[in-house]
């Protein structure tokens, strides 16, 4: 069926279409003589006689070399006619059959305007009604200097289809096919899994935006209106940056408020991120021409019934419907004529085309109507293939079908549409208008099963809300089936990450995990649990069920070991929200991973070695070396997933320990990991560090333009982790400005705002070290107090920025703390990290130095003062080489010491 798909194709003028296809399937089978046939024969029709010859030679050396057999005759005959130019190249048009041909009309001012309009602007929209000439116009349309690609959008695609469609159009060598490929493998990956959808987003995007700055490219997008937000998200994304790309959005349906200058329209709009700058309106034909196309009409055949005043008037301009009434068929005949004379396997198979209502592949729509039915459609071209799709060649004409037929016919056409998928490959979300014309002949369970697997095709594929509205339909058909239940909460909770309402995803995960327990869902419990614990509440009244069923599955160890020792994995690192259980938890982390045989374990061993330390309060010179061999490690099991948080905790150690280059260097790596395996968590730390960086060096107001960047680009993740980052950021920033007045009342009003213990925990600290630095801590009571409560909690991550904290607040407010100062210690010559890579707070030998100055340890305090301006010189970090001076002046002034 594909290699008729492709003899058709090079018989109706389409050779750069199936062109791509044919070179990657000769690569894979070099010794078929049909393909180096077909092949050769689609070379020169490309336009390249000397390519295409050369390929024939080569096929017979191979041939003759490898199985010492000589080539069959229709290599030579394919060889002679192209040597004496006997191969016709036909020239490709959009539409053929019936009287279609005669409607298309030369339309110059609009070829004029939208010329202009893309010279001038990189997004603009051609609009104008249905039937009215659109899409034949821009099938010729050509922008000099620009490679042009021509995709149609389908109302309910699948999220990512049409940027599927324009990849595919683009790989035209091994190189990018082979990127092409890692997509396709990608979602298939994330289908079978863990649905990613950010991830699906980032890797189409790349793959898009590196194939677009490769050359110059016009991307005209068809029925813009059925744009799906995935992919337009995706290719606003990828595309829009590209100075030298240029986008033409074509709907039928002029709407509204669509900012920029107009061409020869008032404005419109597209509910789309892709806002066009210029909308330029295709009218209706004039008078003079719309009696021209008439004309041609009568002259093919057209019947006299109607007059040619009569007809005008009904068509008003528009040459499909002046097409349409001039035949003799309304639009409501549509499909027999242009069905006629085929056999009523083609009407049936049409129906069945026409119910499914979005392009598919050839292979496909073999499974749904069989090759003979196929090949007779492609021929006579109701239908048409671009890209290695098929689709009927107007949008109008699946309409006009289904509106011919009635509803006994469509929902049994939609039932065998059915019946006949699982066998044709049809993808989930390809099914739902059939599901809907179906549905009266559906059971529940069959209609739910299909549900929550459209669902999770939308999820893999970045459509959350679409995911989310097909999960509720699931759990709705589902009836009293606990395993579907169980996995469409699953699925509406993952749905819910993805759109960052994190709190309502908590609720479900949780709601999720009785039914499937229940029916010993095991991986998808495991999914869910993991899903849960990346977003713990402290003190959460669904923690003990949560941790009750993570026990149910480590006792069954039913799980494979790589899978159970990340469900343990996750659990040890949530303990830190449960103070004493985070050690027990690590230590059964550590055991499981000694025993088990999985490469991976070995990553887990370290990783539980290092939160060990880690939640023990270790300074980060003792934990940047743990971190390192965990990153070491991850990337000898070339695992992109756990080298990237690998390196971001080895960046943070050594930032900690003042080894600003190792970290950079780290950074660096982290960069590439996430673009590797298009980790949003991955990247987003990496802007987040780049923050950091340039707060450190005092570059203000780039910090803050870059933490806004990283907040408004990032919107994949939730709002409530940007928040926290960038106010963190904010703080530092204000703090470093001298802003302290401003400063002190936001961090009140900030406490217990954050969604995570890092930020909240850290917040009563700052208020006290900022109101001690203005001089407003009236008496040293409060800050005992804090000091005290500090003291009487387990030693934990946290330790470093708190003593640090305090220990300014000391400083300032003239307080002499022994115990406070000797675990100070512990971190000394190190730097003070406030989040992971989100910021810092200089170096915590000044503020020892301060203290020392109280023991009347004068010496000790030069020196502590003169290693802390040195690591400032090492780290780039003028403002806190100069905070270092202010904290000894302090200090000398309270201890009644010359300044």
């Amino acid at each position: 069926t594909e290699r008729l798909r492709w003899d058709v194709g090079l018989r109706c003028g389409r050779a750069q279409q199936v062109l791509p296809d044919l070179r990657q399937a000769y690569e894979e089978n070099l010794l078929d003589e049909e393909l180096a046939e077909l092949l050769s024969r689609a070379t020169y029709l490309a336009g390249d006689q000397q390519a295409a010859i050369d390929l024939l030679r080569r096929f017979r050396r191979r041939l003759s070399d490898e199985l010492g057999l000589d080539a069959g005759p229709r290599i030579e005959v394919t060889e002679r006619a192209i040597l004496r130019h006997e191969l016709r190249i036909p020239e490709e048009q959009e539409v053929l059959g019936g009287s279609w041909t005669a409607a298309v009309i030369d339309r110059p001012e609009v070829v004029s305007r939208l010329d202009q309009a893309l010279r001038l602007n990189q997004v603009v929209a051609l609009v104008g009604e249905p039937g009215i000439g659109k899409s034949t116009l821009i099938g010729g349309f050509q922008l000099p200097g620009h490679r042009v690609l021509r995709v149609r959008c389908a109302a309910s695609a699948a999220p990512l289809r049409l940027v599927h469609d324009l990849l595919a159009s683009l790989a035209q060598g091994p190189s990018d096919a082979a990127a092409w490929a890692s997509l396709r493998s990608a979602l298939k990956r994330w289908q079978a899994g863990i649905p990613d959808p950010i991830g699906a987003s980032l890797l189409a995007e790349d793959l898009l935006a590196d194939l677009v700055r490769a050359e110059p490219t016009l991307i005209c997008i068809d029925d813009a209106h059925h744009l799906d937000p995935t992919s337009a998200e995706a290719i606003s994304r990828a595309v829009v940056p590209v100075g030298s790309a240029r986008l033409l959005l074509v709907s039928p349906r002029p709407t509204s408020s669509v900012p920029g200058e107009v061409v020869g329209a008032e404005p419109t709009g597209m509910e789309s991120p892709l806002i066009p700058n210029v909308v330029v309106e295709m009218p209706p034909l004039p008078e003079q021409f719309s009696r021209q196309v008439l004309a041609r009409l009568r002259a093919a055949g057209g019947h006299e019934r109607l007059s040619d005043d009569s007809a005008l008037t009904a068509a008003a301009g528009n040459p499909w419907l002046l097409d349409v009434l001039t035949m003799g068929m309304p639009r409501a005949g549509l499909a027999a004529r242009m069905l006629g004379g085929l056999s009523a396997d083609c009407e049936s198979g049409s129906l069945r085309l026409a119910v499914i209502g979005v392009p598919i592949s050839l292979k496909q729509a073999t499974g749904l109507v069989g090759s003979d039915v196929l090949e007779q459609l492609l021929v006579t071209r109701v239908l048409t293939v671009a890209s290695g799709t098929c689709a009927f060649r107007h949008s109008l004409i699946a309409e006009a079908f289904c509106r011919e037929a009635s509803q006994q016919e469509l929902e049994h056409a939609a039932a065998e549409v059915m019946r006949r998928a699982p066998a044709a490959g049809l993808e989930p979300l390809d099914l739902a208008g059939a599901v809907e014309l179906a549905g009266a002949l559906m059971e529940d369970r069959d209609i739910a099963a299909w549900a929550l697997a459209a669902g999770r095709q939308a999820l893999s594929g970045g459509g959350v809300e679409r995911a989310r509205e097909l999960f509720d339909l699931a759990e709705q058909r589902a009836g009293s089936e606990l395993g579907m239940i169980g996995s469409a909460r699953l699925g509406r909770a993952q749905s819910l990450v993805g759109e960052g309402d994190l709190a309502a995803a908590r609720d479900w995960f949780v709601r999720s995990l009785r039914p499937l327990q229940e029916v010993g869902a095991d991986e998808q419990v495991a999914d869910a649990v993991l899903g849960y614990v990346g977003m713990m509440a402290p003190e959460s009244a669904e923690v003990p069920i949560v941790e009750a069923i993570t026990m149910w599955l480590v006792e069954r160890s039913r799980l494979p070991d790589a899978r159970l020792l990340a469900v343990l994995d996750a659990r040890a690192s949530t303990a830190n929200e449960l103070g004493d259980a985070a050690e027990p938890r690590t230590l059964e982390l550590i055991e499981a991973s000694q025993k088990s045989t999985d490469p991976a374990a070995a990553v887990y061993r370290l990783r539980g070695s290092w939160r060990l330390e880690y939640n023990r309060g270790a300074s980060h010179r003792r934990l940047a070396p743990l971190a390192g061999a965990v990153a070491d490690v991850a990337r000898s099991l070339a695992d992109d997933g756990l080298l990237v948080r690998a390196l971001r905790n080895h960046a943070d150690h050594l930032l900690g320990s003042g080894r600003a280059h190792e970290a950079q260097e780290r950074h660096a790596e982290l960069k590439a990991v996430s673009h590797r395996c298009r980790s949003a968590q991955g990247r987003w730390w990496v802007a987040l560090m780049e923050t950091e960086r340039a707060l450190r060096s005092g570059d203000l107001e780039h910090a803050m333009a870059l933490a806004s960047a990283a907040f408004s680009t990032w919107d994949r993740l939730p709002l409530s982790l940007r928040s926290e980052a960038l106010t963190l950021q904010q703080f530092i920033a204000a703090f470093q400005a001298g802003q302290l007045d401003m400063l002190v009342s936001e961090l009140v009003d900030a406490e217990g705002q954050f969604s995570t213990s890092t930020g909240n925990s850290l917040l009563p600290e700052a208020s006290i070290a900022v109101t001690a630095q203005l001089g407003l801590l009236r008496d040293t009571h409060t800050l005992r107090s804090v000091i005290a409560t500090l003291r009487s909690t387990t030693r934990s991550w946290l330790d470093s920025p708190k003593l640090y904290l305090l220990g300014r607040a000391a400083v300032f407010a003239g307080l002499s703390d022994p115990w406070l100062e000797s675990q100070l210690e512990r971190h000394a010559g190190c730097w003070v990290l406030l989040g992971t890579g989100v910021a810092t707070a200089g170096p915590v030998d000044a503020v020892l130095a301060g203290l020392a100055e109280f023991r009347d340890d004068h010496e000790g305090a030069r020196v502590l003062a003169d290693q802390a301006q040195l690591l400032c010189d090492k780290m780039n970090a003028p403002f806190w080489r100069t905070d270092t001076d202010v904290i000894m002046r302090t200090a000398r002034n309270h201890a009644g010491h010359d300044s």
